[in-house]
């Protein structure tokens, strides 16, 4: 099994750049990790799914993650629009290929029904939502 280091919360420093057609955005200390989208918003979710996807690349094949000193970039990228963001660690547990476990619980009938439509609207399973929602809650 997958060392559960890796899904503790961790955090990189995102830096943004306006182009001619949207935004682009890339991890410093992350080579090769960039992103691209045609708003800010766009461009955010699609760099936490390509940071996750490097990083997850990184962990396969062994490779050192650098920690971020984010006080340090934040003073080199002053100027820059930037953020702080976390990996999405339901995909990382798919990437990784983290072993399921099936368990049976008791729960409140009005909370399953809720949950079960709010996993409709996000088109993921009810497992994955309860899932996705313990990882958050335990942050």
């Amino acid at each position: 099994m997958k060392n559960l280091k890796i899904f503790e919360t961790k955090y990189y420093f995102i830096v943004f750049e306006v182009t001619k057609d949207g935004y682009s955005s890339f991890a410093p200390n992350i080579d090769g990790c960039v992103s691209f989208g045609k708003t800010l918003q766009d461009t955010i979710a699609n760099m936490k799914e390509a940071l996750t996807l490097h990083i997850s690349g990184m962990i396969e094949d062994n490779e050192n993650i650098l920690e971020q000193n984010i006080e340090k970039l934040s003073k080199l990228y002053k100027n820059d629009i930037s953020m702080i963001i976390t990996l999405d660690r339901f995909l990382l547990s798919k990437l990784l290929k983290v072993r399921q476990k099936r368990i049976n619980i008791t729960i409140n009938e009005n909370i399953l029904t809720m949950c079960d439509k709010k996993a409709k609207k996000l088109n993921v399973s009810r497992s994955a939502l309860i899932e996705n929602s313990l990882m958050q809650l335990m942050d």
